[in-house]
């Protein structure tokens, strides 16, 4: 498996989704929360029709009937933050991350900030499933290896899942809430 799909894994399962993205395509994301949002409200009368609370209901639209829209969403902006985070280190003088302590040249710290840049420019983030895409092409250099932990680490430092969910929840809640309100006569 290659290094960048194991760090998005890893930055999804620490969940990067508490900062707003910076997104590549910014439409993808939109249109990805769109598919989430309508998800739910289409659900949410057959399930508003069911017995139970309302946090039940919220649960069950957003952890289970609509989890798969809900995923791609939150998989887009983890990928999204991790390729900001990576601009972000590669734009990082490569001597900050130790290389001058293993006696690396100006023209070898160039060379890798150079090329960090460049493997970052080709990532891109499937619009659909909002996974990371690693081109044909994508080969770091060893020393690519500082920058993705740099990223990683700053991964590794957001909150859980939280806005992402508090969103889709918060529509699943006002559409079981209409669904549940009768109508006025």
């Amino acid at each position: 498996m290659r290094t960048l799909t194991i760090i998005a894994a890893m930055g999804a399962a620490s969940s990067l989704c508490g900062v707003a993205a910076a997104a590549p395509d910014a439409p993808a994301a939109a249109a990805l929360a769109a598919k989430a949002e309508a998800c739910i409200q289409s659900a949410a009368p057959a399930v508003a029709a069911q017995p139970g609370s309302l946090v039940v209901g919220v649960d069950f639209l957003v952890d289970d009937l609509c989890a798969s829209d809900v995923e791609h969403y939150d998989t887009y902006q983890n990928s999204a933050r991790l390729i900001e985070q990576l601009r972000n280190a590669a734009a990082t003088p490569a001597m900050n991350y130790g290389l001058v302590a293993t006696g690396a040249s100006p023209e070898v710290l160039k060379s890798v900030e150079a090329d960090a840049q460049a493997q970052v420019d080709k990532l891109t983030i499937d619009p659909q499933t909002g996974e990371l895409i690693e081109p044909p092409d994508f080969h770091p250099s060893q020393n690519f290896n500082i920058y993705l932990m740099s990223a990683n680490a700053a991964a590794m430092t957001t909150k859980p899942g939280s806005e992402s969910n508090a969103r889709f929840k918060a529509v699943a809640a006002r559409a079981l809430l209409a669904a549940r309100t009768p109508p006025a006569h």
